[in-house]
């Protein structure tokens, strides 16, 4: 039984669950594969479950940041730039930017326990990860954080800031 889709721009956007123990058994087995062929497959996946952060529903957030947290630390350190610019790509708007900065610092903080990730290993990811934090510390972002109403809704940004 397919979830229902609500369409939006003239693009059809799942409405439901996404399954988070799946994409990460995809991008596990997607690993196996050749390169080339991991790199044919890998954006949609990805694409997939970042467009999943858009959902209001806090929990089927929190369930999705948990998942690409788990793919990238699957991934690992040559994939973080890649993640992290389609989880900035996805989340545009209005409530989306907290949920972009909520999910690259769930992302980061994944990738840190034991050493996984090093610094120099963040080089290439460091413009994606500074503009974030930027907006999330003194633009737009920041001063939505502000208004309390904001934080009653999303519950994407309101207890960590970038």
């Amino acid at each position: 039984e397919k979830a229902p889709q609500q369409f939006r721009d003239g693009k059809a956007i799942q409405q439901g669950g996404l399954r988070g123990a799946i994409c990460v058994a995809v991008v596990k087995v997607l690993r196996l594969l050749p390169e080339s062929r991991t790199h044919l497959r890998l954006p949609h996946v990805i694409g997939t479950v970042c467009n999943a952060l858009r959902t209001r529903e806090q929990s089927a957030r929190d369930a999705t940041r948990k998942a690409l947290a788990e793919i990238s630390r699957t991934l690992g350190p040559y994939y973080l730039s890649f993640v992290l610019g389609e989880v900035n790509r996805a989340l545009q708007r209005g409530y989306q930017r907290h949920v972009a900065g909520a999910s690259i610092v769930g992302i980061l903080e994944a990738m840190e326990p034991g050493g996984f990730i090093e610094g120099e290993q963040l080089v290439p990811s460091l413009p994606l990860i500074l503009e974030v934090f930027a907006m999330e510390l003194s633009g737009e972002v920041a001063e939505e954080k502000e208004i309390e109403a904001i934080g009653g809704e999303t519950g994407g940004g309101e207890n960590k800031r970038a």
